[in-house]
């Protein structure tokens, strides 16, 4: 992950770094008051750009793929009807779990068999194939969906800029009356030591097709997990032999339909495939050339995907407070007086504009 983030960026982080906020003047209030100042993190499908962070990734089903699973999973019940069958002839018991291991490693590894060597009738077994590549197919493509948008999901970030005195920036984000924090960029970096550091947005964005790279991840998971997941084990668990020796197509067409909801735990594990992880830094540093006005660093960190949001704050005390030129005067003294009453180190500033050169100045207020 480190070779992944310094291959793309391997700049000193900057002395001095800002960060907007949104007007909300009683957790201003707040924070001064009581000391207690943080930063949060937050996940990327949060962000305003859709393209933010966005991976490059056909999300209909690769068909070679579908058909390669379809395969596995049809040999797989083979195995495990040929070896119940053995097991019923000789009154022995099998332990499933352990069934379920083989039958899977042998169909991706070994020789693949087809319902027919299991006197199911062709038209059947053409069915079901049917039917199972269709619910194979569509597994897939939730997959796909799915974590395609979610591939970021173990990802906290937190973004800051260079730049005080971006009007444009102050009106976006700060709608002019809210207020912004400068930092001491060490500081950040400091805190980005327990994770992937703070890097500079790359104003480029890698448009090259990661599908492959993306189905390579999604294939070697589902080889190792999917003979764990609970619903393939209740599946095959229910696969008995009937009286004349045959697959029942009852059981067939169940098994399939269950495969279709069977994401979850395949889901979870590939989110934190350490190479899940490393698409998503490699595009989270990136951004089309149409934000290049924002000057952009990000924090990178650890956050899981079902973290609570007091888990999403770190503590980070601010060099000085900037205030939008918008700002109503009685906020501005209430923050004046909050500074003053807790005898605070923070220093205090607010924008204006000068219309003479159509940029922002900066007034020292305190």
């Amino acid at each position: 992950i480190w070779c992944t983030v310094f291959s793309m960026t391997d700049s000193a982080p900057p002395s001095t770094i800002f960060r907007y906020h949104s007007p909300n003047i009683d957790r201003l209030l707040g924070m001064i008051q009581t000391g207690n100042f943080t930063i949060r993190l937050a996940h990327p499908s949060e962000f305003n750009d859709v393209n933010d962070t966005a991976i490059p990734i056909n999300v209909d089903p690769h068909q070679k793929m579908v058909r390669e699973y379809t395969q596995v999973l049809e040999s797989a019940y083979c195995y495990i009807y040929k070896a119940q069958k053995e097991a019923n002839r000789e009154g022995i018991e099998i332990d499933m779990q352990t069934l379920i291991i083989y039958a899977m490693q042998e169909s991706w590894y070994g020789k693949r068999l087809r319902l027919e060597k299991c006197r199911m009738k062709k038209e059947q077994a053409d069915f079901f194939r049917r039917q199972l590549k269709s619910h194979v197919s569509n597994y897939f493509k939730e997959q796909h969906i799915k974590l395609s948008q979610g591939l970021s999901s173990n990802l906290g970030v937190c973004c800051f800029t260079t730049d005080i005195l971006s009007p444009t920036m102050w009106g976006y984000y700060a709608k002019n009356i809210g207020y912004a924090f400068e930092y001491d960029g060490e500081k950040i970096a400091e805190i980005g030591k327990d994770g992937y550091g703070i890097h500079p947005i790359i104003y480029q964005p890698d448009t090259t097709d990661k599908t492959k790279e993306f189905l390579q991840i999604l294939v070697s998971s589902l080889k190792s997990f999917i003979p764990y997941l609970d619903d393939f084990e209740d599946m095959v668990d229910e696969l008995s032999v009937s009286e004349d020796g045959v697959i029942t197509w009852g059981v067939l067409e169940e098994s399939a339909k269950i495969l279709g909801n069977a994401t979850n735990t395949v889901s979870k594990e590939i989110l934190a495939d350490d190479r899940t992880l490393n698409l998503a830094i490699k595009h989270s540093l990136r951004k089309s050339k149409e934000w290049e006005h924002e000057k952009e660093w990000r924090l990178l960190m650890p956050l899981n995907a079902d973290a609570k949001d007091e888990e999403r704050y770190i503590t980070v005390f601010p060099k000085a407070i900037y205030l939008g030129y918008r700002m109503p005067e009685a906020e501005v003294q209430k923050i004046m007086q909050a500074l003053h009453e807790t005898n605070s180190p923070i220093k205090l500033y607010q924008v204006q504009p000068n219309l003479m050169t159509q940029k922002l100045d900066i007034r020292e207020l305190r």
